[in-house]
């Protein structure tokens, strides 16, 4: 994702200056959070961060000597001042965007200490034929290694050497002689030498002058002199000219029919991997044979030019160049096996053999699944991968908050010590791998919410990591209620309570009958969730036509959840209470009357006649 960040890859700063960084977007996302790292070694380092929520945070190492210069989270700079050399560093902007997750962008400070020159005329040797030659010496300290360059008036510049001298504080100081050879019979005329000194990343330059005195001769003949610069200019250039034909020749000699290959290579594992060899025949040589042999002494090819390839071993090779200069082999996938020294052999006629060695060190990057998003109450797992287990001591796992606090949350080590460390007690666990990590929340919790980086401490490689965002949610559950204003008018309210806050829309929205687009409100609570209320008004004639919905959005749903206001099963209800009310009038009316009709008959048997008595004895029986 790194070119979706546009930054400077290199900034070079002068040793107490300021030094900006600075990180844009190309193209706007949705941000919540701005975070600067140092990387050193390896080791990442939190130095600030800026949010809406809590604006702008510097961490306690860097709260002297760092802050913003610009805070926002499209486009977001931070400036050093009183830039020291342990300042000197590579650094991440990191936009933690929604869903993207960490969008990064890296940008490396150099930094240069360049002193002022220092200019000597140290001796003046007057020769016979008038010329004078006047010996020069500039001496210049910085760190790195600053160049040093001559610049003459009127004089003629020779016999340029340079010596090197490292001090233990870091810096070089680089001395360089040279002579100016001056026609002493010139008219009388101004003879300067300038002496520049220049960081190497060429962003500074100082400069100092020196006059050149001229010793003038009564002898005659330095006023007659016919005195030529091609003359000197010829003897000046053609004892080095052809020094350095001798030596190229030289060295061009004793090229030919040497291998030429790199001494020390670095490969990842579980990647294709080329490794090559050039040589370079005599006059008169012939290119037999090639020859592969790898780190086990086992020969993986053979081939004569002009020929089909010989593979021993196929599967782990082929074959990526072969002429009669150059050859090349590619491992198909490079596995902890093949770190060792690889060889390339030429058979040469009439030479003999002559052999190329490159030595392969394999290394890991780690591995991550990516940004989690996970609800609240849930279970979320992050993994990482590193697979080189073989070299891992110890798996740890550091939470970084939106604040830009760094915390350890969980490590293992290969004694089997395993440890899950607050906030995560009770309800984090880690695995036991040292190449594969998995550390899982249940249930996650909004303070959960962070960026985690799993850092695998390996030997002789040091520390690997690799960083990934975890965003919780906390689902909507909308509500909605009205109320009728007046006998045509009706306010309806919808809430919603979610993390981060949803977004609440109404489906009758801009319709003519309504009175006015939809008012929202938004609070941020304690727990840092939002409330949304958004609020209608619309003519009570709406509702006989259609329903009116509110329609609610959020990042952790799937699809929107909708609730409407139906006056029809409003009406629906109204009936179906009456008809329920008037039933249970009905029956109670019913009863009442039955009870006062046994009532009425246990009455006329109490008081009827001795001979009717017994019958209604039997009745009621």
């Amino acid at each position: 994702l790194t070119e979706l960040v546009r930054t400077q890859q290199t900034v070079v700063a002068s040793l107490g200056d300021e030094a900006l960084l600075k990180c844009e977007l190309t193209t706007p996302k949705d941000v919540l959070q701005v975070t600067w790292q140092r990387v050193t070694e390896g080791r990442t380092e939190n130095m600030a961060t800026y949010s809406k929520r809590y604006g702008m945070k510097i961490t306690d190492p860097f709260r002297d000597h760092v802050h913003f210069r610009e805070a926002e989270l499209q486009e977001c700079s931070i400036a050093i001042e009183g830039v020291k050399k342990e300042d000197e560093s590579c650094y991440k902007c990191l936009f933690n965007a929604f869903p993207d997750g960490a969008i990064s962008g890296t940008t490396c400070l150099k930094v240069y200490e360049l002193h002022e020159p220092m200019l000597e005329v140290r001796q003046t040797v007057v020769q016979d034929d008038g010329l004078q030659v006047h010996a020069l010496s500039c001496s210049v300290t910085g760190r790195p290694a600053p160049n040093v360059s001559w610049d003459a008036r009127n004089a003629i510049l020779q016999n340029s050497t340079t010596t090197e001298t490292v001090h233990h504080n870091g810096t070089t100081t680089i001395t360089n002689h040279a002579t100016a050879v001056v026609q002493s019979s010139l008219p009388d005329i101004e003879i300067k030498v300038k002496c520049v000194a220049e960081d190497p990343f060429k962003v500074e330059k100082k400069e100092i002058y020196r006059r050149i005195p001229i010793i003038r001769h009564s002898d005659s003949r330095n006023s007659d002199s016919n005195w030529s610069m091609t003359d000197c200019e010829m003897l000046e250039t053609t004892l080095p000219r052809c020094l350095q034909l001798s030596i190229f020749l030289f060295m061009l000699s004793k090229l030919q029919g040497e291998v030429t290959a790199p001494k020390n290579m670095q490969a990842l594992v579980g990647l294709p991997f080329t490794l090559g060899c050039n040589v370079t025949l005599n006059e008169g040589d012939t290119l037999k044979q090639v020859q592969w042999i790898d780190n086990h002494e086992k020969i993986l090819l053979t081939y004569q030019p002009g020929k089909a390839v010989s593979f021993e071993d196929s599967k782990r090779v082929y074959q990526t160049i072969s002429d009669t200069s150059n050859t090349a082999i590619t491992l198909r996938k490079v596995g902890r096996e093949d770190e060792g020294c690889f060889k390339c052999v030429f058979d040469i006629y009439p030479s003999g053999s002559q052999k190329g060695q490159t030595c392969l060190t394999v290394t890991a990057d780690v591995i991550l699944e990516g940004n989690k998003t996970a609800v609240s109450g849930k279970l979320v797992t992050l993994s990482c991968r590193y697979d080189l287990p073989m070299n891992v001591t110890q798996v740890l796992w550091t939470k970084t908050a939106e604040q830009g606090d760094t915390r350890s949350v969980a490590f293992v080590n290969k004694h089997g010590d395993l440890q899950v460390l607050d906030p995560l007690v009770g309800r984090g666990t880690l695995s036991r791998g040292m190449g594969e990590t998995h550390l899982s929340i249940k249930p996650v919790r909004t303070e959960d919410e962070g960026c985690y980086t799993c850092e695998f401490h390996t030997f002789p490689e040091g520390t690997k990591s690799a960083t990934a965002c975890l965003i919780v949610y906390v689902l909507p559950q909308p509500q909605l209620n009205y109320r009728t204003q007046s006998s045509d008018v009706i306010e309806a309210n919808c809430t919603a309570v979610a993390r981060p806050a949803p977004v609440i829309l109404w489906n009758v929205d801009g319709d003519n009958r309504t009175l006015g687009p939809a008012v929202s409100s938004e609070f941020e609570l304690s727990d840092g969730t939002s409330l949304v209320i958004s609020t209608l008004l619309f003519q009570a004639s709406l509702l006989e036509e259609q329903s009116v919905m509110c329609i609610v959005y959020h990042h952790g749903l799937d699809s929107p959840i909708s609730i409407s206001i139906n006056s029809k099963i409003g009406k629906a209800l109204t009936i179906l209470i009456s008809v329920t009310t008037m039933a249970v009038l009905l029956i109670l009316c019913l009863c009442i009357c039955l009870w006062k009709c046994f009532l009425r008959k246990d009455c006329e048997c109490s008081l009827a006649s001795p001979l009717k008595q017994p019958l209604c004895a039997e009745r009621a029986t």
